[in-house]
C-alpha cells in the first residue's frame, strides 16, 4: 500500500492472511515501500527506498499458523490443514479464513453441514451457498425414497379402502338395513 506503507500477504487462492506495517520512520516502518521478498528462512523483506534500508520482518506464530494451514489446504493435506486451523482460533477466535479453511475442509469431505456452519462463521456466503445445495442434496436424496414409498402405501390403502366402501354401499339390503 503506497499510501500508508502497509504489507499485505495473500494465499495461493487470492484470500488476504493479513496486513501489517506503518507509515514512519520508527523501527518497522517505511516511508515508501519499493520491493518486497521472501528469504530462505520464510522471513518477509521489505525495501525501503526513501531511508534506503531493509528490514527484515519474522512471522508471528498465529502467521506461521495461517501460512501452514494455507499452504497445507493448497497441497491438499486436508488433515494436517485443520489441525493449523484450529491452532490459529487460539490466537484470534474471530479470524474469518480459519473458519473458511475448515469449511473448505468439511466440504472437501462431505460434510456438507460442518460446511455451511463453518462458512456462516466466515461470512462466506458464496461457500455457504455451494454447501446449501449440496446439503439440500443429500438429505432429498436421503429421504425422498422412503417418503415417496410410504406416500405409495397410504394411497394405495386408500383406494382399497375407498373401493370396499362402494362395494359395502352396493351391497343388496335386507329390510332395508345393510347386513352389519
Amino acid at each position: 500500500d503506497a499510501v500508508y506503507q502497509r504489507v499485505f500477504t495473500y494465499d495461493d487462492e487470492g484470500n488476504m492472511l493479513w496486513a501489517f506495517g506503518v507509515q514512519a520512520d520508527l523501527k518497522g516502518g517505511a516511508r515508501k515501500a519499493a520491493a518486497v521478498c521472501y528469504d530462505q528462512n520464510g522471513d518477509l523483506l521489505l525495501l525501503d527506498s526513501e531511508l534506503g534500508r531493509v528490514t527484515r520482518f519474522t512471522l508471528t506464530p498465529f502467521g506461521e499458523a495461517a501460512s501452514l494451514g494455507a499452504r497445507l489446504r493448497f497441497q491438499g493435506k486436508n488433515d494436517e490443514a485443520a489441525e493449523a486451523w484450529d491452532s490459529i482460533r487460539a490466537y484470534d477466535e474471530g479470524y474469518p479464513l480459519a473458519y473458511r479453511g475448515q469449511g473448505i475442509l468439511c466440504y472437501r469431505a462431505g460434510d456438507y453441514r460442518g460446511a455451511m456452519r463453518y462458512y456462516r462463521l466466515a461470512d462466506d456466503t458464496q461457500g455457504y451457498s455451494k454447501a446449501f445445495v449440496k446439503y439440500r442434496r443429500a438429505q432429498t436424496d436421503r429421504f425422498f425414497a422412503p417418503v415417496m414409498s410410504g406416500l405409495l402405501v397410504l394411497a394405495a390403502a386408500w383406494a382399497v379402502a375407498a373401493r370396499l366402501r362402494r362395494r359395502r354401499a352396493r351391497a343388496p339390503r335386507k329390510n332395508g338395513y345393510a347386513d352389519s
